[in-house]
């Protein structure tokens, strides 16, 4: 995979993830809840993640993971091979990936 196209899937994940977020957060939680906390949705997040460890790689995914789920509202540092990365936004991770990761 180019660079570029996985700047393009990960920026299509990174709004996927927003906008769901924003929508969960538009209906009252007594009601999302049942929607959103119970099993179909646990067997289709764990779906959804052995199929990106199969296109990213594992250590590529947990990278991907974290900064759409954990990381996406703060400011971190990621330490690699001797380099740091403060991690600010978008692009400063896609800048991280592109350095950290080997891309054809």
């Amino acid at each position: 995979m180019t660079f570029e196209r996985f700047s393009e899937i990960f920026k299509s994940l990174m709004q996927t993830k927003i906008e769901i977020s924003e929508f969960i957060d538009s209906i009252p939680k007594s009601i999302s809840s049942a929607f959103f906390d119970n099993e179909a949705i646990t067997l289709l997040y764990k779906e959804n993640r052995l199929l990106s460890e199969e296109l990213f790689g594992t250590k590529l995914y947990e990278d991907i993971d974290y900064f759409l789920y954990e990381g996406m509202d703060n400011h971190w540092y990621i330490e690699r091979n001797g380099n740091e990365y403060p991690i600010t936004d978008i692009k400063d991770m896609l800048e991280y990936f592109q350095k950290e990761y080997e891309w054809v």
